[in-house]
């Protein structure tokens, strides 16, 4: 019998062999560079980052006799000498955008198995009620350890070995990632992450350091999680330790103060009453002159060692704080005076009047500027519609319940909370101010504004693009326990000079 194979059977062929070579090949070459270290192959972490959630599990649960302090929080925890400081029973577990959700799930399963465990410091960030822990799932860097995410470990190895290649991969070869400091990480004894090079880059021209671009501008997540889903996560977490009789120690971390400084302050303060409501913390993100000091960071968000040891000195009862200032412990008696102060350190020592505008809490602070600003009264409302207002293109972001483009906010009432909006205004001038009007649907009238029209707080923040794409930032915060159930239109009004601009999108606001 003769057999023969046409040309067109011939290339049929070759089209399903090149996906099977590519399925072949995929998992020997993820084994090899093994670029979130699950397989143990890869030792230099120049370019890339390990899932110190897996890793550090792993270690934790080889010492599990041992273990009797742990610290938890973002990768700028990693930064803290805590074994240093507590001894070698206390592991520095934080890890790459490490939230309380995902501290947790965690703790959930850590609390069973670490008999020793006396202790959990929780760092949180000025950031951890915008981000959301939930796109962690399907990230390769931050998945939980399968213990935490309850799946078999062969399953979790077949999702890294089957990982599809990604720019990851492709900008890992690149000359500019070849040349990153490579990082060391303790998994197996203090959990610190180390960058020696950094630190000698750092020391031998702290002037050029500190002219990097990256300091000069914010970190602004684009998520918002919301405080009230925060809240619950931190509540959680109180709870299980509580129940185990672990001490629980909160703290919130520090930032660069610029970055401070471009940050949303109303929210941020909202963030410390949530807290104090929960347990009493020791506060660093506060107005501090080191914190002012690109020589004390490693970019924007990361502080170095030298700050790590401060904190833990404050942690452990050796160094004291004065009212608003690093590591004051803050409960809900002390809070309201705590932030007055800090408010006044930020006023007289970094932030320049015309990036600060803060209405309801600061007013006294802009008259004495010539910024008269108060919060509106429903006839002040009501006289600015009727300005003569031209229309302009704003691009309203997010608020801290999802995105609003083309469709309403709907809000359950008893989910009530502040809720943080953000926009941009194309004008010419970057010396606007505003206001958002709150106003019911129906009847959509003038003497329906809301009384609390709220000053907006301007940022310009795109002006690092170049002058084709400047425009005119702004973003605030609502109280939303006055509003009752009902539809909502929030409009925006800026002004610049003696003009003045309404947004041409607003945002229907719906509470259930």
């Amino acid at each position: 019998m003769n057999l023969s194979i046409s040309t067109s059977d011939r290339t049929g062929c070759r089209w399903w062999l090149l996906p099977l070579l590519c399925v072949l090949l995929l998992p020997g070459y993820n084994w090899v560079q093994d670029y979130y270290g699950i397989f143990g192959h890869r030792d230099d972490w120049r370019g890339v980052v390990p899932n110190e959630r897996y890793r550090k599990f792993e270690s934790v649960l080889s010492r599990r006799e041992d273990i009797t302090a742990l610290l938890f929080g973002s990768s700028k925890a990693a930064n803290i000498p805590f074994t240093e400081n507590l001894g070698p029973g206390a592991y520095n577990f934080a890890y790459s955008e490490g939230l309380p959700r995902d501290h947790f799930e965690v703790l959930t399963v850590l609390v069973d198995e670490l008999p020793a465990l006396s202790q959990v410091y929780i760092a949180v960030d000025e950031m951890a009620y915008l981000l959301d822990p939930g796109r962690h799932a399907e990230d390769y860097l931050r998945r939980q350890h399968p213990a935490v995410a309850g799946i078999p470990r062969w399953r979790f190895s077949l999702d890294y070995l089957f990982r599809p290649l990604s720019n990851t991969d492709a900008l890992y070869f690149s000359p500019e990632r070849q040349q990153r400091p490579s990082v060391s990480y303790a998994f197996a004894t203090t959990g610190r992450s180390l960058c020696p090079q950094c630190e000698a880059e750092i020391e031998a021209d702290p002037g050029a350091h500190g002219k990097q671009p990256f300091f000069r501008f914010p970190y602004n997540p684009p998520d918002r999680y919301g405080l009230l889903r925060l809240r619950q996560d931190l509540a959680a977490i109180l709870a299980l330790l509580e129940s185990r009789d672990i001490e629980a120690v909160l703290f919130l971390q520090p930032t660069y103060l610029n970055n401070l400084r471009w940050h949303n302050l109303g929210m941020l303060e909202a963030l410390k009453a949530m807290l104090a409501e929960l347990a009493p913390f020791n506060d660093f993100l506060v107005a501090e002159a080191a914190l002012g000091d690109t020589v004390n960071f490693y970019d924007v968000i990361h502080f170095r060692p030298q700050i790590g040891q401060r904190i833990m000195e404050h942690l452990a009862g050796t160094r004291a704080a004065e009212l608003g200032g690093f590591g004051y412990r803050a409960s809900s008696d002390t809070l309201p005076a705590h932030n007055a102060a800090i408010r006044e350190g930020l006023l007289n020592t970094w932030l320049a009047p015309a990036k600060y505008r803060r209405d309801s809490e600061y007013s006294r602070w802009q008259v004495n500027n010539d910024f008269p600003r108060g919060p509106l009264s429903v006839e002040q409302a009501a006289e600015l519609l009727t300005e003569p207002a031209s229309e302009i293109d704003c691009r309203l972001d997010t608020v801290n319940r999802g995105r609003f483009r083309g469709k309403p906010v709907r809000i359950a009432t008893q989910d009530l909370d502040m809720l943080e909006f953000a926009g941009w205004g194309k004008l010419a001038s970057v010396s606007s101010t505003g206001y958002l009007l709150v106003r019911e649907r129906v009847p959509l009238g003038i003497e329906r504004v809301y009384p609390f029209a709220t000053g907006i707080q301007r940022q310009d923040v795109a002006r690092r693009f170049g002058p084709a794409f400047e425009q005119v930032g702004f973003r605030g915060n609502l109280d939303l326990a006055g509003l009752q159930r009902g539809t909502y239109r929030l409009d925006w009004r800026l002004q610049s000079g003696d003009a003045w601009f309404q947004c041409s999108e607003s945002l229907s606001l719906v509470i259930n």
